[in-house]
């Protein structure tokens, strides 16, 4: 591959993958590395997405988690390329593990100014333990498309949506989507809250959104479930 042709320095003085295994070590040292606002060297960015694409390539875009008893997991949305906040919230809540597992509900760049250095950290921490994190990755177009992109509303039924894509929705359409697909709960993303998260619809529909701060714009908080 690509990267075994690529040369690294000796005046480089960042972390280093030893032959072709992503270790936790490593990752931890990178993710250093990028709170010093440093960046790794571009043999390293290679062997990290050739690994992603691997792991990525032959699954689906959604994930399914089955979870045994007393176990959990981590559910974050929206992080925006806000690295600082993703490492804050690893700092709060434990790094991933096979123990401590995190699901990522799409939109994990754009918009902020460390896109990189949070897409390297996912696929780095995915690359060391298939179990440490889970990415789920919005179709452009179509029915899931449109699940993803729609908004709760107060009022019943269905409704126009602003976004372009979706519908705004009531309670009655979630109640019906639950007991028509034996669920319990909706945890959704994509929408800015100015606590981070809320719940509708009777308690059946919670709204995360990891960024806080998003885009420096907005004095909001962010969370995580």
């Amino acid at each position: 591959m690509i990267f075994f042709f690529v040369e690294v320095e000796d005046s480089y003085l960042g972390p280093r993958i030893d032959g072709d295994i992503v270790t936790s070590d490593f990752v931890m040292d990178m993710v250093q590395h990028f709170k010093n606002q440093r960046m790794i060297h571009k043999r390293y960015i290679y062997q990290i997405v050739s690994k992603a694409m691997k792991i990525f390539q032959p699954v689906t875009s959604l994930a399914s988690i089955s979870l045994v008893d007393d176990a959990h997991i981590t559910v974050c949305v929206d992080i925006h390329g806000q690295f600082y906040d993703l490492i804050h919230i690893f700092e709060l809540n434990g790094f991933p593990s096979k123990e401590n597992p995190y699901l990522f509900n799409g939109d994990f760049v754009d918009r902020g100014a460390f896109s990189l250095e949070v897409i390297l950290t996912l696929f780095a921490f995915k690359a060391t333990c298939l179990e440490a994190i889970y990415l789920a990755r919005p179709p452009d177009e179509g029915l899931m498309s449109d699940l993803l992109w729609s908004d709760p509303q107060t009022s019943l039924g269905r409704a126009p949506i602003k976004r372009g894509c979706g519908v705004m929705f009531g309670e009655d359409v979630t109640t019906k989507f639950l007991t028509d697909n034996n669920l319990k709960l909706i945890i959704r993303s994509h929408e800015v809250k100015d606590d981070g998260f809320e719940v509708m619809h009777h308690s059946q529909l919670i709204t995360v959104f990891s960024a806080p701060n998003y885009c420096d714009r907005c004095d909001s908080d962010g969370s995580f479930i």
